[in-house]
């Protein structure tokens, strides 16, 4: 049997009594009897104090000024004692320990504030860029923003944030929207919350890549803001931005530090997931251009901590969620079922319950409530239901379904009795409610409902033979009939940007034979399918094995 004292007990003992201690800190007006050696060992800002050989290192009372309050937690972490860290005390701390080059504490602060802080589900950008964000983090701020602009920029929080912050989210590049005007409806929505703020549309609209934005789509916007006209500083930008989104160059209107270019947009990287058994998987890069990759299944693997970029999430179907760790090579799926489906937003996990409506977000290992329950329409067996996201919330559609008599019957008694089935689709926000709501007739039950966001429409998957599509501006509901795919599967692939590429995979005899892709563009709020033969993934291998797409901001 192995005996033995915690020595950790003995370290904090020798700092309480300052025993045989060889150097005085004065932090402040508080005294520190502390010892050399130890602190060398703990925190490499002392280590190479100590060893420079300048006056610090043969001195025996060191003067600094830091917080005391931290400043205690720093020196009790090196004598291996236990501290909290705190809503408090955590962005004091963590600057602390990034200057004095603590590795460890850092991450176990930026951590906390990233996931222990708050029950948010979003991170507040602004606080994060002036209060906490160093250079190097910067880098992890600005990818979340990347990923999340538009959803950030219609949050309540985001209409707080000052001039400084909104120019800075708007002038980063590769940002995660399917076109340009969602930037300038971002600046509108902010602009709209003071009348003071008028006087920073100037330099907002200068960040904007009016060669990116349709004119008439432009025009056909300025004409419903009517204050805009009494924004006189405005009008030379603006009537600059007529000009480039219409004709693309500058000839007549003369003005400085406006965007010529398009924005930025860094190629993506996209594989499709195949299942090899019960417990792993592999990924094909789209072109073959690089190796496949097996990942082993891990039923318990955690959700990244604050910079753990090896640890990713993707919407890889509709309600389904895959995370992989691509450094140890394994996954962890959570599927669509009867009772869950699974969406992302702000970078979180959020989990549908289909049985009492709840919505729950993982947030580190903390599983907290998002919204009000959607009670409505849980019980009845021929309902069906699937979540996407929409400018920083949810969009809840359900489709509710009864077999639709045949009048003829009546009469005639020859007739059938049934001749389809009718159905009620609703959509609904979280938060404010009931959206729209549509019936339409099926010759045949619905089996399978899915649903994603393009540009401005909710597109809406109904079995493989109807797509439905809500026009969030015109409010309008239509209707898309693919006839010929009767005896398919769909899986769906949203590749942001000008492209929605739909997949349907041949179900008939023994697996999957082949594949057929539609290419999907938007055009005056309606679906435009790309005339064949367009196909951008032609060597992607279809087969029965086949699960799901995945897109990637860097190779793995």
């Amino acid at each position: 049997m192995d005996v033995g004292e915690d020595p950790s007990s003995f370290l904090l003992s020798t700092y309480k009594t300052g025993k045989w201690s060889d150097v005085t800190i004065m932090n402040k007006e508080k005294e520190y009897r502390v010892h050399k050696h130890i602190l060398s060992n703990a925190i490499p800002y002392f280590d190479k104090m100590f060893s420079s050989g300048l006056s610090e290192s043969t001195c025996e009372v060191i003067k600094l000024d830091h917080p005391s309050y931290v400043f205690d937690l720093i020196i009790e972490w090196a004598y291996c004692s236990k501290i909290s860290i705190t809503k408090e005390n955590a962005v004091d701390l963590f600057h602390l320990a990034d200057y004095m080059n603590i590795p460890k504490l850092t991450a176990l602060c930026l951590d906390y504030l990233w996931n222990e802080s708050s029950d948010s589900p979003f991170i507040d950008v602004n606080h994060w860029i002036n209060q906490i964000a160093t250079e190097e983090i910067l880098k992890s701020i600005d990818q979340y923003i990347r990923s999340n602009f538009r959803d950030i920029g219609n949050t309540d929080s985001f209409l707080d944030y000052d001039f400084d912050t909104v120019a800075y989210m708007i002038n980063l590049d590769n940002l995660d929207i399917d076109n340009e005007m969602q930037v300038l409806d971002v600046i509108m929505r902010w602009i709209r919350k003071n009348v003071e703020r008028r006087s920073q549309l100037p330099k907002l609209l200068k960040t904007v890549h009016w060669i990116d934005i349709n004119g008439a789509q432009f025009m056909n916007k300025i004409d419903k803001l009517t204050w805009i006209m009494d924004c006189d500083p405005a009008r030379h930008v603006i009537m600059a931005a007529v000009e480039l989104s219409y004709f693309k160059s500058l000839k007549t209107i003369q003005i400085n530090d406006v965007h010529f270019g398009p924005r930025n947009k860094s190629a993506r990287f996209h594989y499709a997931v195949y299942r090899n058994n019960d417990s792993s998987i592999e990924v094909h890069h789209f072109d073959k251009k690089y190796e496949s990759i097996n990942l082993s299944e891990n039923l318990s693997l955690p959700a990244a901590k604050f910079g753990d970029s090896h640890i990713t999430e993707h919407c890889m179907d509709s309600d389904v969620v895959i995370r992989i760790d691509w450094k140890n090579k394994t996954y962890r799926l959570f599927k669509d079922s009867d009772r869950y489906c699974y969406c992302l937003l702000f970078g979180r996990l959020f989990q549908f319950n289909r049985e009492n409506g709840k919505i729950l977000f993982f947030k580190g290992e903390r599983l907290i409530q998002f919204n009000r329950s959607f009670v409505n329409q849980l019980n009845s067996q021929l309902t069906y239901k699937t979540l996407t996201k929409h400018e920083g919330e949810f969009l809840l559609s359900t489709i509710t379904t009864s077999r639709k008599r045949n009048e003829r019957s009546i009469i005639l008694p020859h007739y059938e009795d049934y001749e389809g089935y009718k159905s009620q689709l609703t959509v609904e926000k979280i938060f404010s409610g009931f959206v729209a709501s549509h019936e339409f007739v099926t010759k045949k039950p619905i089996k399978m409902l899915k649903s994603t966001t393009f540009h401005d429409l909710l597109v809406i998957f109904v079995n493989c033979k109807l797509i439905l599509t809500y026009d969030f501006n015109r409010k309008t509901f239509k209707k898309y009939k693919t006839s010929e795919m009767d005896h398919m599967c769909c899986l769906y692939f949203h590749l942001s940007g000008k492209e929605l590429w739909i997949f349907y995979n041949d179900e008939l005899g023994s697996g999957y034979r082949h594949t057929l892709i539609q290419v999907f563009r938007v055009k005056d709020g309606e679906l435009i399918l790309v005339p064949g033969p367009h196909n951008p993934n032609c060597n992607i291998v279809t087969n029965s094995k086949m699960i799901g797409f995945i897109s990637l901001e860097a190779q793995p």
